[in-house]
């Protein structure tokens, strides 16, 4: 029977072995960081997925879009078009949203400012409540959606290529 520690130590290595499944599929893909976690959300959607519940607060000229991340999961963030705040009230999670600083490892209460147009991947090491506070006076979620995601990796490839044009 194995002791509470090397069952904690066996845990960590599958943890660090699902990060390095994902970066070895991220070295082997063509195209920027958000094009690669797109593709590779795209063939995450062929397995089965977690439950990912939603629940939105507002107040005057703000959202707060909450979720709760079960642990050991493997999250594809979506891309936003403003910029926004993020605040993890609960959990630890590894955060993948640059290649050249590669993973972050983020506890809870963190809170940080969530620039436009970045797509995460992330690993939920233990649950997670994650919370994005949005400017808006929307209140229709299903608008909300409209105008604060880039919805596809077709339309980010537009938007990417409008802005390069602009350039």
């Amino acid at each position: 029977m194995m002791t509470p520690k090397e069952l904690d130590h066996l845990k960590g290595v599958r943890q660090e072995h699902e990060l390095a499944k994902i970066n070895h599929e991220l070295f082997n893909l063509e195209g920027d960081l958000i094009d690669k976690l797109f593709i590779i959300e795209e063939e995450m959607k062929k397995y089965p997925q977690v439950d990912v519940p939603e629940k939105f607060m507002f107040s005057k000229g703000v959202c707060v879009k909450e979720v709760i991340l079960p642990k050991d999961s493997i999250i594809i963030s979506k891309v936003h078009r403003h910029s926004g705040v993020t605040i993890i009230s609960k959990g630890d999670v590894s955060v993948l949203c640059d290649e050249e600083e590669g993973w972050k490892r983020m506890q809870a209460p963190c809170s940080f400012e969530s620039p436009a147009g970045v797509k995460r991947a992330l690993y939920i090491h233990e649950e997670t409540v994650w919370a994005n506070v949005l400017a808006t006076d929307e209140t229709d979620p299903d608008k909300l959606e409209e105008e604060w995601v880039i919805g596809s990796h077709s339309e980010y490839l537009k938007l990417k290529g409008e802005l390069l044009c602009l350039g």
